[in-house]
């Protein structure tokens, strides 16, 4: 038989294998990558021995010792022969490598995000467990509200028992702030939408002032799910909303007295008339807010975000707003003596007509800030080229402020410079 045919038969029965293994095998590789190194390995492993198979037919070319009648051209063919070999096993050995290595490093990525996505999984079925638990603690709400109103209708005063305050109480603390489940997806923060219609419905139920008061300073309703809620014009001096999310809830005219709403999310919240005189508002969300006329003197507002924030004939007299943010602001008219400003963000602010009476505004940023017609008697600063920073930053209202005060020294201890009013 000729050698070319009889090699022929010797490879189809190898090529029909490879075949069939890539036939069966390729629709799973392409799906579970874990599969295709091994089917590469093989066709590689296949092609190797193919090739040293060949390199063994022709070992006498390759390996004879070199007679001394053989001409130049067998010496060539024979190291051509030679080369191709060692290059053919060469590159299937670097491609095989990096092949095998690609595919490694999808494998890994693949493994990767199916672990992430069995978190998620996880983490989506825990939660949801613990609503399944929440929800059925909606019946003790029920219950709970169900004993309120029947003392309520059997009270003229609208008074509660001792015992049913106590129950109110109890049965805020067994309501734990969760992460929620929204759509497809779960929520970053936890809330308690159990603590929010709690306070929700007490609040509307019209109880007696001083029953609502003990319940307001005994009971948590921090991380509560309030959102959209509609607290108008009511009565929540010292409640604690903590970590509450409060986004667009309508809090017009309400009294927030004393009230703990740190790290609170306001987001767009209606404030108008709002009194947080003492409030503990720190970390918390105000950007968007509506705070026109809102009382909110010796307010903790330490590193508040309040951007685009409205707080024109706000009065936050002595409040603390130490690297707060009002980047984008309105606070025309505001009244801020002695408030503490050191570090805030006052850039693009409107603060036409604000009065900065012993303000501390050391380190404040007020980069093409609005400071037409406001108030710097006594307001105090770190350094003496004060206005000719403001300057630079282009501050409205300038030459305006240069022509009505000069900077002195400082003898308080708050700071290095303050404004005197230039007596003409």
């Amino acid at each position: 038989m000729n050698p070319k045919r009889r090699l022929l038969f010797r490879m189809i029965p190898g090529i029909l294998i490879v075949a069939a293994i890539g036939f069966l095998g390729l629709p799973f590789a392409v799906k579970d990558f874990a599969l295709m190194p091994g089917i590469l390995a093989y066709v590689g492993l296949v092609s190797m021995v193919l090739l040293l198979w060949l390199a063994w037919k022709k070992k006498n070319q390759l390996f004879d010792l070199p007679d001394r009648n053989q001409n130049a051209e067998d010496f060539e063919g024979r190291g051509k022969t030679y080369a191709k070999i060692l290059i053919s096993t060469s590159a299937f050995i670097v491609l095989g490598g990096l092949v095998n290595g690609i595919l490694l490093y999808l494998q890994n990525e693949d493994f990767k995000l199916q672990i992430q996505d069995q978190n998620v999984k996880i983490e989506k079925q825990s939660e949801m467990i613990e609503s399944i638990s929440q929800s059925n603690q909606a019946l003790m709400i029920r219950d709970i509200l169900d004993q309120v109103n029947f003392e309520l209708k059997s009270n003229p005063d609208r008074t509660l028992s001792v015992e049913t305050i106590g129950r109110i109480v109890s049965l805020s603390y067994s309501f734990q702030p969760y992460k929620i489940i929204e759509g497809d997806s779960v929520s970053t923060k936890m809330f308690s939408p159990e603590r929010g219609q709690l306070l929700l419905a007490l609040f509307m139920m019209r109880i007696d002032s001083n029953s609502f008061d003990t319940i307001k300073l005994k009971t948590d309703f921090s991380g509560a799910d309030l959102r959209g809620a509609d607290f108008h014009g009511a009565e929540l001096t010292g409640v604690n909303l903590k970590e509450a999310n409060l986004r667009e809830a309508n809090l017009e005219g309400a009294n927030l007295e004393g009230a703990n709403l740190s790290a609170a999310d306001l987001w767009g919240a209606n404030l108008r008339n709002a009194n947080l005189s003492g409030a503990n508002l720190k970390w918390s969300d105000l950007s968007w807010s509506d705070l026109n006329g809102s009382d909110l003197r010796g307010a903790d507002l330490t590193a508040v975000d309040l951007r685009n924030v409205k707080l024109k004939k706000a009065n936050l007299q002595g409040s603390n707003l130490k690297r707060a943010d009002f980047t984008g602001g309105l606070m025309s008219e505001a009244n801020l003596s002695s408030a503490n400003l050191t570090g805030t963000d006052l850039t693009r602010t409107n603060l036409t007509s604000a009065d900065f009476t012993d303000a501390n505004l050391s380190e404040t940023d007020l980069t093409e800030a609005n400071m037409h017609a406001v108030n710097l008697t006594n307001a105090v600063v770190e350094r003496k080229k004060w206005f000719e920073t403001l300057t630079e930053w282009r501050v409205a209202g300038v030459k305006e402020l240069q022509e009505k005060y000069k900077m002195v020294e400082d003898l308080s201890g708050r700071s290095n410079f303050r404004f005197e009013r230039i007596v003409n």
